[in-house]
């Protein structure tokens, strides 16, 4: 038992009345004594509570919170503790923890200590993440109570167990990786761990989404690019991490090749090319795999076309990616098409120069002449020389086959012919036509007709012009043109008669005018004359005209024709006769300036130098007589009278006389008479008295 001394005060004034109680501050109180404001409590053995009740006088008393003094007893202290984790891995923290003290006090002070060595103080934890196996760890306790047995305690040490750490990791393999589209539907991926301890845990991701779980997974839908990995829990004592993430497998799925391009051959003839080898085109630099069948497995190299026959090669190939995805196979194909047949014609296939030719073709469905480029059929031609003509004849498809055809080209053949000389109708023998040249042919017409082996016969009966035309004909080809052959059978020249104005009499005096009063009936020939005279042989109106150069008498003037072509010349002739002038005659009528006489009497004859020859004159008939007397004019009307006289020429031409005597009588009132241009005038006037 404890035993306990206090006081206990009040500081107040008036009466006080103490009291205990040992069961609450609030219960059980009893009186234990009055007066003082201090009260010993003696020795105590049990906690008891003490309160004091205060009165003065009148005023309602007090009672004071009851004090409790409290008896202790002789304690002994101590302490527990407890890990948050033993049997840990190494690194793993663990906080220890005070998980009860007894008797430590108000503020007992707390040591922990890591194999007795001191490592934290006044707390109720302590947290190592640094232990080691076996290392141990306790508390000590230094208690705040008074009344204890001992002030220190040591708690119950923890000896603790550390583990190495184990590392878990964990990988992932499949059964495909990188493969061809098409070829697996589906790839199964296997997880292989270390440290997973007994019952690990896995959680498949595909592209990073949880997908299953379990050491294996199946991708049932497999797409190019896919990420595939597994999350691993480990079970395993000390796993660090607990979870872990394997290898990522990124699935690549390789697309497949479309199917190469086979090589066009679709105009592949006979003999167009040299043998060559099927041809297809991939894509960049895919490789080409050949094979002779679509299902074959043995690769071949690429068929060879012989172009020497017809015929179809057949192959098959495929293109291979780097990454070894082959693509379907492609038929390809060359076809080895016949060449056409072609057959050409000239038609004719010799013409002459400056001729055409048809060139016909057939067997194909187009042509190409090759001197030319045209593509005509049929095609007309005019080579002017033999030639070669060379097409080319094509087929649907686009086959072809060259031919030739010559075209020969004769030449005209030349001719030559000239016209025969003149012939006089009635000729004989006559000419025949002639030419040179080669296989003749004679017409009677410039353009067409009949040919004939030899011309017509010239006739020389009748005049004019006769014409044959003539060619000459060689290899089928007749001459350029015709040639006019002609004749010319002249008529006999034909003269008329010589007429010459005065029926061709003439006095010589006068003998300018002397010409043909049909000259223009003349030409081309020439006149001649006797007796000396000049014929006028110029052509012209006074063709024929005539000057005598004093010829008296009778004259014959001759004109011989020209040749009329082959005709000879023919002749014609005329007698003029010039008669020769006597000259001017001499009369007297007494004195030649008489020229007025009066109405009575004679006027006798005159004296003439010049006879035989005549007077004439305008008096009244029977007043003149043959010796150029007047007689009796005293019936002659007054007026102006003339009396001529002339003599005619030798020879006859009585119009050849001397130029008149002429006397003019007037008035006749006296006679004058006088010479006048030769002729003998008297004058008969009225002037008579």
């Amino acid at each position: 038992m404890f035993r306990f001394w206090n006081n206990i005060d009040i500081n107040r004034s008036g009466t006080i009345q103490w009291q205990s109680s040992t069961v609450s501050s609030t219960t059980g109180f009893a009186n234990i004594g009055t007066g003082l404001a201090t009260y010993g409590t003696g020795i105590l053995t049990t906690n008891t509570y003490y309160r004091a009740i205060l009165s003065n006088g009148i005023c309602a008393s007090q009672t004071t919170t009851g004090v409790a003094i409290m008896i202790n007893p002789i304690l002994t202290p101590s302490v527990n503790i407890a890990g948050s984790a033993n049997n840990i891995c190494s690194g793993t923290g663990v906080t220890f923890t005070v998980t009860s003290m007894l008797n430590g006090g108000a503020s007992p002070t707390l040591t922990w200590k890591l194999n007795n060595n001191t490592v934290s103080t006044n707390s109720t934890s302590y947290s190592n993440a640094s232990l080691s196996n076996m290392d141990v760890v306790k508390v000590e306790i230094t208690s705040s109570e008074l009344c204890v047995s001992s002030p220190t305690a040591t708690s119950t040490g923890i000896t603790m167990s550390v583990n190495g750490v184990s590392i878990p990791s964990v990988s992932i393999t499949g059964s495909a990786n990188n493969f061809c589209q098409g070829l697996i539907t589906s790839v199964g991926y296997n997880a292989v761990s270390t440290n997973g301890g007994a019952n690990p845990s896995y959680t498949w991701k595909l592209n990073n989404v949880s997908v299953g779980s379990g050491s294996s997974y199946t991708n049932t839908s497999v797409a190019d690019g896919q990420t595939i990995s597994v999350e691993m829990i480990s079970t395993a004592t000390c796993a660090n991490p607990i979870s872990v993430t394997s290898n990522i497998i990124t699935l690549t799925v390789n697309s497949v090749p479309a199917s190469p391009t086979a090589g066009v051959f679709s105009a592949v003839c006979v003999g167009s090319v040299s043998i060559f080898d099927l041809t297809a085109t991939g894509i960049g630099l895919n490789s080409l795999k050949w094979y002779a069948t679509n299902i074959s497995n043995t690769t071949i190299t690429a068929p060879t076309v012989n172009t020497a026959n017809t015929g179809t090669t057949t192959g098959f190939v495929s293109q291979t990616t780097g990454a070894g995805c082959e693509s379907g196979r492609t038929k390809v194909e060359a076809v080895v098409n016949a060449n056409p047949t072609v057959s050409i014609s000239a038609t004719p296939t010799a013409i002459c120069l400056g001729s055409s030719s048809q060139l016909s073709v057939t067997g194909a469905a187009n042509y190409v002449w090759q001197d030319d480029n045209s593509t005509s059929n049929p095609r007309t031609v005019s080579p002017t020389a033999t030639q070669t003509y060379t097409v080319t004849g094509f087929d649907s498809n686009n086959c072809s086959n060259t031919f030739v055809v010559n075209v020969t080209v004769n030449t005209l053949p030349g001719i030559s012919a000239s016209n025969l000389n003149n012939i006089c109708i009635g000729s004989s023998p006559v000419p025949v036509f002639t030419a040179s040249g080669v296989g003749l042919r004679w017409y009677t017409q410039q353009n067409g007709g009949v040919p004939a082996s030899s011309p017509n016969t010239i006739s020389s009966t009748q005049a004019g012009i006769q014409s044959v035309w003539v060619e000459s004909f060689e290899n089928n080809c007749p001459s350029a043109s015709r040639v006019q052959v002609s004749i010319t059978v002249d008529s006999r020249p034909t003269v008329q008669s010589l007429t010459y104005n005065n029926n061709g009499l003439y006095c010589s005096n006068n003998v300018s005018g002397i010409g043909l009063t049909n000259a223009s009936a003349f030409s081309g020939g020439t006149f001649a004359g006797t007796g000396g005279v000049t014929v006028n042989n110029n052509i012209g109106n006074s063709f024929g005209s005539i000057t005598p150069n004093n010829a008296i008498g009778a004259i014959t003037i001759t004109f011989t024709s020209a040749m009329n072509g082959a005709c000879p010349s023919t002749r014609t002739s005329a007698v003029i006769t010039i008669t020769n002038y006597p000259g001017k005659p001499a009369i007297s009528y007494g004195s030649s300036t008489t020229t007025e006489y009066c109405q009575s009497g004679n006027i006798t004859a005159p004296s003439i130098t010049v006879t035989n020859g005549a007077f004439t004159s305008n008096l009244p008939t029977n007043k003149l007589a043959s010796d150029g007397s007047v007689n009796d004019l005293s019936n002659v009307a007054v007026g102006s009278y003339t009396i001529n006289y002339s003599v005619a020429g030798v020879g006859g031409y009585y119009n050849c006389k001397s130029t008149k005597f002429r006397h003019i009588i007037t008035f006749v009132k006296s006679t004058n008479m006088y010479w006048f241009n030769g002729k003998f005038s008297i004058i008969i006037g009225n002037r008579c008295s």
